[in-house]
């Protein structure tokens, strides 16, 4: 059985089926109700995200006692009431 397709079918083939992979990747921020393009899934960054983090941590100086650290964990607390009166 032969095949006889021409460029422009061709070229219609083909866009559709990039079509198909691209509009399934575009995803709506939730805080700015913005469109974006996503090509790495969220759990791959937040993975990835995860390791760097403890990269740092290994790699900083930590507050672990004292004014500084009741200081940002009263930040910390004002920003998680504000997040979540946002949500």
């Amino acid at each position: 059985m032969k095949y006889n397709i021409n460029r422009r079918k061709f070229l219609e083939l083909f866009g559709c089926s990039c079509c198909g992979l691209i509009l399934p990747s575009c995803s709506t921020v939730p805080i700015t109700d913005r469109k974006q393009f996503t090509i790495y899934p969220e759990s791959k960054i937040n993975a990835q995200a995860a390791a760097a983090y403890e990269n740092f941590k290994s790699k900083a100086k930590l507050i672990t006692k004292g004014k500084q650290l009741e200081e940002i964990k009263k930040i910390g607390k004002k920003m998680e009431f504000a997040v979540s009166a946002f949500f």
